[in-house]
């Protein structure tokens, strides 16, 4: 190609390029005839994208420059899809041009532009002058770093362009099987190839049996309510078979199937409870002959009814003396022990039942017994399970979205309404982590103001001198944060999601709060037009919002939703939003009050004041000022409707000083009392029976201790804490 001297197209993709080489490039190929209508389709594309580069950067410029990018982008790549079996040599140049093309566009980055604090930082200048946007980036610090939140929330403390903040890779909403195979897939084939190929295709079992624990019906499972109470009955027969010695392998190999078979394993369950009623009714010291006719009782009561259950019958019937010694077993797990640690477990356990490959045996065994693996699924899935359940029901999010955009999106939202101080600024960004590899994810400046879960002593201390009022400051931000969070469709903005600017002690030592920043808005725009959890207050009951607040929500239109967050979310989310504005603009008109910036001292009327003679605005500013007590001096409860969203900030305190004040006694009683020796005891109770081999114990039984005992003393030793 006569234009580049003759490079090859492997050197044209290579090559950095400058915009005015693209220009000249279809200035040339625009003098040729016979030109294909995708290639002039990108041709034109690229004549309107060039047009608005001399235009200024602003709201209206901006729309058209973001639109005008992604149409070129889509028409060079529809072009080079259609190229790509390019035989010659000069329809390989224009193929790998167009492909530099796309790159390029998209390397401007322009969507950062969609974001009004960008856009503000850059205002006077043309898009010619400042065509790229650069997206924020940084290195994770080396060493010890300062990680907040766990697990789906891990956050990493980093900074840059001299700004503080957290860094929360990509995450994206996956049921709880996908999250399991994730962590099963991290294992590494050259260190434990045996665990990975025992494990391959089978991290549904841990699934299954971790949304169980919650009652979740999901996956191959049906009727998931019915399992929720025979799940930790189902946990001690499987941990008990696994217990189980050599010499017992006959009878091992019996409970095998009973084990590893989801439909036994349940009805094994109901028939020891069964039994144990049974036992209960007859009293203590029957002989071993009466507990087995028991337990023949009690298999044949549950599955006496049932069609085709012969089989199953003759199998459990073989197997009464396991189910037997199960139950004991079963009697001597605490009743707090952590029941999704044990449900991954036990999925591990049917996972060995199933499997026939020693080495893979082995493997699993020392997986299980470890307690490393099942620990981290049940950690991942316990809070997955509380998210994904708020997220999917509640605040309607499906499965495959990215969860960490939604802080971007609500910055921006907040951006473009006037009130970007109201949230923690957060934005894209990308990390270079140690190995290499390239993170992106979300960067969320450090909170402004106190958070009520710190540990340190001095921001507790400010807590217990905090008297939650409505001082004018604090009813504009929350109010603020009403109306904001309404059209965000924000489901978790409690209290504790909230950082609060204090005000110094006045002269009877209390403080105010004199404003409001949020923080974790993970769980935003979903595809309801409406809001379902209650903490966040009802529209219906906001009354009073900042004037200028009110001027810029009804500038609010469809395309100004598109622009800002058409990167980011679906379109369905998009349009859920457009209707909550709707929704709002039209409550705003008929049932609000706007504040001037001077006027939130509110004392245009009063509380007790007569609303018969009072215009529309009148009435509505009584009954605001009505709400605003009420959410004081009316005791809020969680799960309650509340009229303002200052009860629930109120209660947020309220907990938190609690807490702090029974720490407190605590760290006083154990200061005051004398540190105690441990005792060790060495009693073992026998779980297989009498006909174990003398001075045995159950495997993996550790002398004096639980089951639940050891599997503790793992957690904290997975955790990296002191192992007791």
């Amino acid at each position: 190609m006569a234009l580049f001297g003759g490079m090859k197209a492997q050197d044209l993709r290579g090559r950095v390029w400058e915009f005015e080489e693209f220009e000249r490039f279809f200035e040339e190929e625009n003098k040729k005839s016979g030109n294909s209508k995708l290639f002039q389709e990108a041709a034109k594309a690229f004549q309107d994208f060039a047009a608005l580069r001399e235009t200024e950067i602003n709201l209206e410029s901006a729309k058209k420059m973001v639109e005008a990018n992604q149409k070129l982008v889509e028409a060079c790549k529809a072009y080079s899809d259609s190229r790509r079996g390019a035989i010659t040599s000069s329809g390989r140049e224009r193929l790998a041009v167009m492909d530099s093309l796309a790159m390029y566009q998209e390397g401007l980055n322009l969507d950062q532009v969609r974001d009004m604090r960008v856009m503000r930082e850059n205002e006077g200048k043309t898009w010619e002058q400042l065509i790229a946007f650069s997206m924020a980036s940084t290195k994770l610090p080396q060493g010890k770093r300062e990680v907040v939140g766990d697990n789906i929330n891990e956050r990493f403390k980093v900074e840059v362009d001299g700004r503080v903040g957290f860094f929360t890779e990509k995450k994206i909403l996956d049921d709880i099987y996908t999250e399991v195979e994730k962590i099963t897939s991290r294992i590494d084939e050259k260190t434990d190839r045996d665990l990975k190929e025992a494990l391959e295709g089978k991290s549904d079992y841990i699934g299954d049996r971790l949304a169980l624990s919650k009652g979740k019906t999901t996956g191959a499972i049906e009727n998931g309510y019915q399992y929720k109470a025979t799940t930790p009955l189902m946990c001690d027969i499987g941990e008990f078979w696994h217990q189980m010695e050599r010499w017992s392998m006959p009878k091992r190999e019996l409970g095998r199937e009973v084990v590893g078979n989801e439909l036994n394993l349940k009805r094994a369950s109901e028939i020891i409870c069964n039994y144990r009623e049974q036992l209960a009714e007859e009293g203590p010291d029957l002989s071993g002959k009466r507990k087995r006719e028991l337990m023949g009782q009690a298999i044949e009561s549950v599955l006496g009814a049932e069609e085709d259950s012969e089989e199953l019958k003759g199998l459990l019937d073989k197997n009464r003396e396991f189910l037997m010694r199960a139950s004991d077993y079963s009697q001597s797990i605490p009743a707090n022990a952590n029941t999704e640690y044990r449900c991954a477990k036990l999925g591990l356990i049917q996972i060995r039942s199933l499997n026939d490959d020693r080495k893979q045996q082995a493997a699993l065994d020392r997986a299980i017994n470890d307690g490393r693996l099942a620990y981290e699924c049940s950690s991942v899935s316990n809070e997955r399970l509380d998210k994904d359940s708020t997220a999917r029901n509640v605040a309607r999010i499906q499965y495959g979205d990215e969860l960490t955009v939604r802080n971007v999106a609500t910055s921006r939202i907040a951006e473009l309404l006037g009130i970007g101080h109201i949230v923690a600024h957060s934005e894209k960004m990308q990390v270079l982590s140690d190995d290499g590899r390239v993170m992106t994810g979300c960067f969320m400046e450090m909170a402004k103001g106190i958070d009520l879960d710190s540990k340190d002593e001095k921001v507790q201390a400010m807590i217990e001198q905090v008297e939650v009022t409505n001082t004018p400051s604090f009813v504009k931000d929350f109010t603020t944060l009403e109306a904001f969070d309404f059209i965000c469709a924000q489901n978790d903005r409690h209290g504790r999601n909230i950082f609060y600017q204090l005000s110094e002690p006045g002269a009877d030592g209390k403080r105010s709060i004199v404003g409001l920043q949020g923080i974790d808005n993970d769980l935003s725009f979903g595809d309801r037009d409406d809001q379902l959890t209650q903490h966040q207050g009802l529209m219906e009951d906001m009354v009073f919002i900042d004037k200028d607040l009110a001027e810029n929500i009804r500038k609010l239109d469809r395309d100004s939703l598109q622009f800002a967050l058409g990167d980011l979310l679906e379109q369905n989310q998009i349009d859920a939003m457009a209707k909550r504005v709707e929704r709002l603009q039209k409550h705003m008109k008929e049932r609000m009050v706007e504040i001037e910036p001077g006027g939130w001292e509110l004392k245009d009327y009063t509380m007790d004041e007569s609303v018969d003679s009072l215009t529309p605005r009148g009435k509505n500013y009584v009954r605001g000022l009505k709400n605003l007590d009420a959410g004081l001096n009316k005791k809020a409860e969680l799960g309650t409707l509340a009229p303002s969203k200052n009860a629930y900030i109120k209660l947020a305190f309220d907990v938190t000083k609690g807490r702090i004040a029974r720490e407190k006694t605590e760290r006083e009683k154990t200061a005051r009392e004398p540190e105690k020796p441990q005792r060790v005891s060495i009693s073992v109770k026998d779980f297989v029976g009498s006909s174990a081999r003398p001075g045995r114990r159950p495997s993996n039984v550790s002398l004096g201790k639980h089951r639940e005992s050891v599997a503790k003393k793992q957690d904290q030793a997975v955790k990296g804490g002191p192992v007791v």
